[in-house]
């Protein structure tokens, strides 16, 4: 049975140069887990793959979406399970490769349900954000959930908006949604995480 090679590592380490050399030794589709190449139209900053490698190589989960759909990590899941029954049924690896971590999260430690986004929420949050800046944001967060702030590097708004949205709509925090199971590899999994040099990055990106 092929394993599912699950490739991730920070932004410019060659994933998905990994990627598309996998995909053409074993004649594989690759199914991307970023939350912004999702996205049509959003090339700029996201380092999708080329148009000549989208013909040579299908990829799941590359500019799919119309910038104003939503998605989330429990979305992609969900997605990806199809996706990868269908990959094996056709007796060939799953290779999964992007930075986006809590959708690969959400492929080995499933999520549970949450609400929809509200878009009410979300925009007296980012109404909060432009008058009181985006460490007001983080402070409401490390309040309601200090759990899921401490997994949040910086200042990222579309997590913490997200995350307290949730807690506005059901008084809980966003972290107790996830599965409290140990965050373990599957058997049938392999996952690699590519490491560069700082410099190496900096240079790259």
């Amino acid at each position: 049975m092929y394993p599912i090679i699950l490739i991730t590592g920070a932004t410019a380490t060659g994933k998905s140069d990994l990627a598309i050399q996998l995909a053409r030794h074993y004649q594989a589709p690759v199914i991307s887990a970023d939350s912004r190449q999702c996205y049509r139209f959003l090339d700029i900053g996201t380092a999708k793959v080329s148009d000549s490698i989208l013909k040579e190589i299908p990829h799941y989960f590359i500019s799919c979406l119309n910038p104003d759909e939503s998605t989330s990590a429990q979305d992609f899941s969900q997605r990806a399970s199809s996706w990868i029954s269908s990959i094996k049924s056709e007796q060939k690896p799953v290779i999964i490769v992007g930075g986006s971590t809590l959708y690969l999260e959400a492929l080995i430690r499933p999520i549970d349900p949450v609400p929809p986004k509200n878009p009410d929420n979300i925009a007296e949050l980012e109404q909060r954000a432009q008058e009181y800046g985006l460490e007001h944001i983080r402070e409401m967060l490390e309040k309601a959930d200090p759990a899921y702030a401490r997994q949040i590097d910086g200042l990222n708004p579309h997590r913490m908006y997200r995350a307290l949205d949730v807690w506005m709509q059901t008084g809980k925090p966003f972290s107790s949604f996830h599965t409290k199971t140990a965050l373990t590899i599957p058997e049938h999994m392999l996952a690699f995480v590519l490491h560069q040099d700082r410099t190496v990055l900096h240079e790259r990106i």
